[in-house]
């Protein structure tokens, strides 16, 4: 019997639907893949085949670039209530912008809310740039945002490259009573040994902070030919520094999709933690991502 699961992260979206920009411009080559490649449909007669064959029970939905944020959280959640799923909702906000409160208000009407996901992954090459500015993490009204997120409950989901790790460890200490999820394993693109010991130096110093987890996922948009025994340490090394209550396995589908299928991602987290003892694998698996996101 396959291990029950929460896929802790994926997307929806439909190619006809005037909602999503990215899915109407041209393709482009990014670090995560071609573009173009997903512009397809994505919603519950795609999803749902794929989590019941690997009996995925609970999932978190992750903002899609949705347009306008504003709305994303009201549209998932009817879409919730007529199929079933997903169980959360992480959105999207402007953290520095003078309206959040009102933001917040807007997606906290829905039952599902649970948090906000925000890219600063910055580099000096564009194709890997999601922002235009290297030090939002040091902005004081992008940071007094990220602070009212745990004071109205809320989660941060922070998309940050190795070289920003130890900003937003700072961040994290600095701002205790937000619950922080490190996105995507830290996204450890490049796999040079500077950039691992950025790497494993941020991800120590954030995984002794309790209030911090870590999602692991998204490893196919750093390495778009992974195999089992590739992604293998950076999933070991995880493990040990966070333990399992504070990690969990996400698909990132349909993202992910355009370099593994749905069944490699889950069969290799699996491969992976087969010989560790069956409790720490319920955490990985489905536990964790239950219990943050607050899911029955």
């Amino acid at each position: 019997m396959t291990i029950e699961k929460t896929d802790a992260h994926h997307h929806l979206w439909r190619l006809d639907s005037s909602h999503y920009p990215m899915l109407r411009a041209p393709g482009i080559e990014r670090f995560l893949g071609d573009t173009g490649r997903l512009k397809h449909d994505f919603e519950a007669a795609e999803f749902l085949p794929l989590a019941c064959a690997q009996n995925v029970t609970r999932s978190v939905y992750v903002e899609s670039h949705y347009d306008p944020p504003i709305a994303e959280t009201a549209h998932v959640q009817a879409f919730a209530e007529v199929h079933g799923f997903p169980h959360a909702i992480v959105g999207r906000v402007d953290l520095a912008s003078g309206e959040l409160g009102a933001a917040l208000d807007t997606h906290m009407r829905s039952p599902l809310f649970r948090g906000v996901r925000v890219m600063v992954n910055w580099d000096a090459d564009a194709m890997f740039r999601a922002v235009a500015d290297p030090d939002l993490l040091s902005r004081p009204a992008w940071r007094a945002g990220y602070a009212e997120l745990g004071e109205r409950g809320l989660s941060a989901e922070v998309m940050a490259f190795p070289a920003q790790l130890a900003a937003l460890a700072d961040l994290a200490a600095d701002r205790p009573g937000t619950p922080l999820v490190v996105g995507h394993a830290g996204l450890p693109l490049h796999r040079t040994g500077a950039e691992h010991a950025l790497w494993r130096a941020g991800m120590t110093a954030l995984a002794a902070l309790p209030h911090v987890v870590v999602k692991l996922s998204g490893l196919a948009m750093v390495d778009h030919h992974w195999t089992v025994d590739g992604i293998r340490p950076i999933v070991r090394e995880l493990i040990d520094l966070f333990t399992p209550a504070r990690a969990m396995f996400a698909s990132n589908f349909p993202v992910d999709g355009l370099h593994k299928s749905y069944d490699a991602i889950w069969d290799a987290f699996d491969a992976i933690t087969v010989d560790d003892p069956a409790a720490d694998r319920a955490e990985l698996f489905r536990d964790t991502a239950r219990r943050f996101y607050r899911i029955a």
